[in-house]
């Protein structure tokens, strides 16, 4: 059956807030080697209030896209793929980085993607 998500505590952080976050001392580094990377987090629930029950043999995947121009289609920014585990429900938390640098400024600005797939 078909799984209704939407997003919740969406939060857009700039690379000098990056110290008050739990992430490893990697993402630190890769952000100060790449300043145009961004990171975002947040938690992807589901509509039925958490009753979907994962069996483990699906892929959970958030990506963030450019959505500005009207007449073209969008520019994947960045994106994350989560392997859910046997019994895992909603909500699924995410954190990744993007690339800001390619989203074009105007009216769109980011949006937000979710799917869930088997494998």
């Amino acid at each position: 059956s078909r799984i209704k998500i939407y997003f919740s505590n969406i939060m857009f952080q700039r690379n000098h807030g990056i110290g008050n976050t739990n992430i490893g001392s990697t993402h630190r580094a890769q952000s100060v080697r790449y300043p145009q990377w961004e990171l975002i987090s947040g938690k992807v629930v589901s509509y039925r209030n958490s009753t979907d029950v994962f069996r483990g043999n699906e892929i959970l995947e958030v990506s963030v896209v450019g959505a500005s121009l009207m007449d073209a289609p969008s520019v994947l920014l960045g994106r994350k793929k989560i392997l859910l585990q046997p019994g895992q429900r909603f909500p699924i938390r995410f954190q990744f980085y993007y690339d800001k640098s390619r989203a074009e400024p105007g009216y769109g600005g980011r949006m937000m993607q979710a799917n869930v797939t088997n494998i």
